[in-house]
């Protein structure tokens, strides 16, 4: 399913790294300042990655800002990585809770680069949707 060919809404390209960024919001505030710097160069790493190495290949823009997207596995790559590095964040804690503060940061950087991969990916959808002008 996630390789077939699809039609996409702009707006729903949006909404998954808004809601990322909204419940990465919750890891950011419980850990230090320093480890929240870590976590901001991350998202702004997973930015720069998602708009320009695993950009979605669009195959047609169409009317009603929609788009023919290949098929690709990269995103439910990304969502299966950060479900399985909050599960494994939060057994980490609960089995060693000295060490919160270090799988907090993991946690958080890796979240918050994938929230940017997303981001990056909807703002090239967004900026070729600008370029075909429909």
């Amino acid at each position: 399913m996630a390789c077939n060919e699809r039609v996409v809404w702009l707006p729903i390209t949006l909404v998954v790294p808004f809601l990322l960024l909204v419940t990465q919001g919750a890891i950011f505030l419980q850990i230090s300042h320093e480890y929240q710097l870590i976590a901001l160069l991350a998202l702004l790493a997973g930015l720069g990655f998602g708009g320009t190495m695993v950009r979605p290949q669009v195959h047609a823009v169409l009317p009603r800002f929609r788009f023919k997207l290949a098929g690709e596995p990269v995103t439910l790559a990304l969502i299966v990585i950060i479900f399985s590095v909050r599960l494994l964040a939060a057994i980490g804690v609960q089995l060693m809770p000295e060490s919160a503060g270090g799988i907090g940061c993991a946690s958080a950087a890796i979240g918050a680069f994938i929230a940017g991969s997303f981001l990056g990916r909807a703002l090239f959808l967004t900026s070729t949707m600008r370029k075909k002008r429909i």
